[in-house]
């Protein structure tokens, strides 16, 4: 009885293998999702004479789902640059968020940053006055 069917038995037998080998290999890569702040990278230097005096991120935290083992070492998600140098007033900017390989972001891909900018206020010199 054994005999009977044998190359289906085999091909039953191969494929229960691998079946069960994916099951145990998918096991170990559990999904968590973690909330982390949003970090805004800048490049450049604001033009001279203006200072930053506000930068505000919308939403400022992020929800990112992926392996624990990707997860445990990501502190905060950067998004694309923000050039500084092309800063002159209030201003806001769409900027899209960049996930590391491996770590998906939940209901967002896009955060607003609201920049404001003012003039550089420089403390006036006292004039000295030396007696006669």
């Amino acid at each position: 009885m054994l005999h009977r069917n044998l190359g289906l038995k085999l091909i039953a037998f191969i494929l229960a293998v691998v079946l069960w080998g994916w099951v145990l290999v998918n096991q170990r890569t559990v999904t968590s999702a973690r909330t982390v702040p949003v970090a805004v990278r800048t490049t450049g230097a604001l033009p001279e004479g203006l200072r930053l005096t506000s930068l505000r991120v919308e939403p400022p935290v992020v929800t990112i789902t992926g392996p624990e083992e990707e997860l445990s070492d990501i502190k905060a998600i950067d998004t694309a640059d923000l050039p500084l140098d092309r800063l002159a007033t209030r201003t806001a900017y769409d900027l899209t968020l960049i996930a590391p390989r491996g770590v998906h972001l939940l209901r967002t891909t896009e955060v607003k940053v609201r920049v404001r900018v003012e003039p550089e206020t420089r403390p006036q010199a006292q004039e000295s006055s030396s007696p006669p």
